[in-house]
């Protein structure tokens, strides 16, 4: 479902994102982690940006929080992609 992201910048920022609208909600992380089947703890690493996110979940996440996908990424530039080894 999630994988450790290392701490990618687009991952941050998205992270970030989703605690600005989360907080916009007055979702605390354990309401938030319930209604994503996930624990505290997970949210926590979401936000930190430490995990990524599959695309489901970041739909999901969007629903959740009555946001655009594209918002969650907002403040994110294209030099931020890291490339990935073949």
């Amino acid at each position: 479902m999630m994988k450790k992201s290392g701490n990618n910048k687009v991952d941050m920022i998205v992270g970030r994102n989703i605690r600005i609208y989360r907080l916009g909600r007055a979702l605390s992380q354990t309401e938030f982690g319930d209604k994503l089947e996930i624990t505290f703890q997970t949210v926590q690493k979401i936000e930190k940006g430490t995990l990524s996110l599959k695309s489901e979940q970041l739909f999901r996440i969007s629903q959740i929080l009555g946001v655009s996908l594209s918002m969650l990424f907002e403040g994110a530039q294209p030099e931020d992609v890291q490339a990935r080894s073949p």
